[in-house]
């Protein structure tokens, strides 16, 4: 399984300026350090939220310290 979903990264590359709300999972929280993002908020230790370009997407695609990265959004209850 890709790390990031083809659509996100195809919009990510087609648009490098533009902001995405993410999710970032990491095999490590101690990798958080190695990140091309500074501002970001860590929940359980190697899962942050962030605001980063489409540019930054694309360079966190070539880390090996990034499981996954996803858009980030609100989840409701039903």
């Amino acid at each position: 399984m890709a790390k990031i979903s083809k659509d996100l990264l195809s919009r990510a590359s087609d648009h490098p300026n533009e902001k995405f709300m993410v999710m970032i999972v990491l095999t490590d929280e101690k990798a958080a350090g190695e990140l091309p993002i500074k501002n970001y908020k860590s929940y359980m230790g190697n899962i942050l939220s962030a605001t980063v370009t489409g540019a930054q997407i694309t360079e966190l695609n070539k880390l090996e310290s990034v499981e996954s990265v996803e858009i980030d959004g609100e989840v409701g209850a039903l």
